[in-house]
């Protein structure tokens, strides 16, 4: 018959020297481990199956009890209770709170984005997926994260030598995944967690050019190997500069065989109420671009056979 307790590893600490407290599943001889969201600093705040020596001992260990509680409640239905530990820890993770998951949630949203054609935003929300997995493990449910959790997720990333303007970003995006965790009726908060927490301010950086470096990078001319690259970069960021400031994703599937370029901003399509359609002169000095790249199709092209559009952005980006 399969057991459970809670335990630490004491062969395996964190980086930052930290236990994480696990649930501890023995059957048939082998053992296999559950992470939670709780932590102590050192094997002294670890005694007989609690915390000890912690400021918040009292409430975490409350709170790991009823989280044994729920594992006990779900392993008692397992029906083939002679497998190994390895197969009990996979049925108690597949039945725990599986709406609820925060990792499970985020995995389905990020789904969804990639699909929406927000390739970069979903990636970028991975990694803050990943960060927030590091910061609570993979059994944190959406319904644990409070103000005090922000404020614990905001100590971890600092700890990890992250930035103002990085912890900005991996907090705005937890709480786009909040957001949409309450919209879709997966959680529900009777004050949201992020009301009273402000997120730090991103550094203001003076990224602004002149208008003789503008005149300068226009009338550039580039030699040696890095010449096409230079000058396929220039051009997109010049084009961009005439068109509004249109996105590179948008710009190479638009039509530019015409006098105007209508598209639909893929950043915001899927946000934006109304009219979702942008339309734009084109300029003579951007048509002079453009027919030094446009095909009978009537779409841009660079002599590049890349598959995927992240390749070339970073082709684009270096080259800039």
């Amino acid at each position: 018959m399969a057991t459970i307790s809670l335990g630490i590893r004491q062969a395996k600490p964190n980086v930052d020297g930290s236990f994480g407290v696990k649930i501890i599943i023995g059957s048939k001889g082998t053992t296999a481990y559950i992470s939670t969201r709780f932590k102590v600093d050192n094997l002294s705040q670890w005694k007989g199956g609690k915390i000890v020596r912690h400021p918040d001992a009292d409430v975490n260990n409350r709170k790991l009890r009823a989280l044994l509680s729920e594992y006990e409640a779900i392993l008692d239905s397992i029906p083939n209770p002679n497998v190994s530990a390895k197969d009990v820890k996979e049925y108690l993770e597949r039945r725990f709170r599986k709406s609820d998951s925060l990792k499970a949630y985020a995995e389905a949203y990020i789904t969804r984005l990639e699909k929406e054609g927000r390739k970069s935003y979903a990636q970028n929300m991975g990694y803050t997926l990943k960060y927030l997995i590091e910061c609570f493990g993979e059994s944190v449910i959406l319904q644990e994260f409070t103000p005090s959790a922000l404020t614990l997720f905001e100590k971890h990333l600092r700890k990890g030598g992250s930035s103002d303007t990085t912890i900005n970003i991996r907090m705005s995006h937890l709480k786009a995944l909040l957001n949409a965790a309450a919209n879709d009726s997966i959680v529900e908060y009777k004050v949201f967690p992020f009301r009273n927490y402000k997120i730090p301010t991103k550094a203001v950086r003076d990224i602004c050019i002149s208008k003789e470096e503008l005149h300068r990078l226009r009338e550039a001319k580039f030699k040696g190997v890095s010449e096409r690259r230079h000058t396929v970069a220039r051009d997109l960021f010049m084009l961009s500069f005439y068109c509004a400031g249109i996105n590179l994703t948008d710009l190479m599937d638009a039509r530019l065989d015409g006098d105007t370029i209508t598209f639909v901003r893929k950043k915001t399509a899927t946000k934006k109420q109304g009219e979702k359609e942008v339309s734009i002169t084109i300029q003579p000095e951007a048509r002079a671009i453009i027919d030094k790249h446009l095909t009978k199709e009537g779409k841009l092209d660079f002599g590049y056979n890349y598959s995927q559009y992240e390749q070339f952005r970073s082709f684009v980006t270096k080259g800039l």
